[in-house]
Order: C-alpha cells, then structure tokens, then sequence
C-alpha cells in the first residue's frame, strides 16, 4: 500500500497538472520598478526531482518500517500464546523429499 501511495504521490509532484488559470496569469514581477534587478538563479527542475525522490523513498522506508514493527509484534504474541498454553514452538521444518 505504501508503494503504491508513494509511487502516486511521485507521479504528481514529478508531472503537475496545470490549471487554466496559471495558462492565463502573468509574472508579477514585471509590473514592479525593480524588475531589471537580477534575480538569484534557482533550478526547479533540480529541487523538484529531489523532492520527489524523497517522497518516494520516505513512503518506501515507511512500509518497510511498518512491515518489521508490525512482524515482530505479531512474533511476540505468537510467543506469549505459545508460552501461555505450554506449547513448544519449533522451527523445524521436516524435508518434503527423503530418500528411502
């Protein structure tokens, strides 16, 4: 379920949708007296991968996380109702194949 909430969310911050009214809107910035002050060069593109991955990779670690918290929970009260009932639990598997 992670993956696939974290693979959505990548989608939609690598790819925006565009509204119509971004289409029609016009920089601000060219009405100011100011506007022929440089203006400090920022790659979109570069921060926005970037965050995407992380998004994709947090939502990844999440799910791995949850997966071990939630697998050892579930141990330790297999455990406790084995121990409660007096039960031996055994990890041996016996072989499928046996020669005769």
């Amino acid at each position: 379920m992670f993956l696939v909430c974290g693979t959505y969310a990548f989608v939609n911050l690598s790819f925006p949708p565009i509204s119509p009214i971004d289409e029609l809107s016009f920089p601000l910035s060219s009405l100011s007296p100011h506007s022929h002050a440089p203006t400090p060069v920022v790659d979109d593109r570069r921060s926005r991968r970037i965050l995407t991955v992380l998004v994709l990779l947090t939502f990844l670690a999440l799910g791995v996380a949850g997966a071990v918290v939630g697998s050892t929970v579930m141990a330790f009260v297999l455990f406790g109702f084995f121990k409660a009932a007096n039960y031996n639990m055994s990890t041996y598997v016996p072989a499928f194949f046996q020669e005769c």
